[in-house]
């Protein structure tokens, strides 16, 4: 497990609400489902794409902190999955798309808050660079994953964003190549991660028609087909 944070870092991430209430509300749902989630659920699969990886899996593609990788399905049909690890309080984006002959191209940035602007900086440097590849104007699924807080607002227990800028300046970098893009905002809390998984994980089916499927944290959900 990388440790990308400690409380003398990032004081914010580490806020101990040990009593907040659990608030069922509609708009908090997909929040508080974690409290009642089965215990398979927070099996942590980062453990068998490590060892996976170290035994030489061409289907794996690893992401460690302060990176950025691009991957084109079409160049390497064997990869089945792409992941980070070890959030721990960092910032995380995936962008899914298409090249120009309709063929899924994911991006996956790992970086700790204090690099934000380098995050942003290597993003755009990398999607000029694959510029005469990708298709900016095909329709584009993004993910930008980042810590959230537990904060008390009109007697409500709510999640809110450690820095609302670090999602503004990301979803400023990339939105500005793509115009057809749906941007999903994953928030988490570190303090419930803690003993469970610290990944963000995209598997993509081997046939096409399959849905892709997101995994961060202990959030799951498919989207669109391969």
């Amino acid at each position: 497990m990388i440790l990308t944070s400690t409380s003398e870092d990032f004081p914010n991430n580490w806020k101990e609400i040990s009593n907040a209430p659990i608030d069922n509300s509609k708009n908090n749902q997909y929040i508080y489902d974690l409290f009642s989630e089965p215990p398979e659920k927070h099996l942590i699969p980062e453990k068998q794409l490590i060892s996976a990886v170290k035994n030489g899996s061409k289907e794996i593609v690893e992401l460690n902190m302060r990176q950025e990788k691009l991957i084109d399905l079409e160049k390497n049909p064997e990869i089945n999955t792409i992941y980070t690890y070890g959030l721990w309080g960092c910032n995380a984006v995936s962008i899914i798309t298409k090249n120009k002959n309709g063929n899924i191209i994911a991006l996956m940035s790992h970086y700790p808050p204090i690099s934000l602007s380098w995050q942003c900086n290597n993003l755009e440097k990398l999607l000029i660079q694959n510029k005469e590849n990708i298709d900016f104007d095909t329709h584009t699924e993004i993910a930008i994953v980042v810590p959230w807080n537990w904060e008390q607002i009109n007697n409500k227990w709510v999640m809110t964003a450690n820095n609302g800028e670090t999602i503004n300046k990301l979803q400023k970098s990339i939105t500005t190549f793509f115009k057809n893009n749906k941007l999903t905002i994953i928030p988490y809390w570190t303090v419930l991660a803690i003993g469970q998984s610290q990944a963000f994980i995209i598997n993509f089916p081997k046939d096409k028609g399959e849905l892709i499927r997101y995994q961060a944290l202990t959030e799951y959900w498919n989207f669109w087909p391969r």
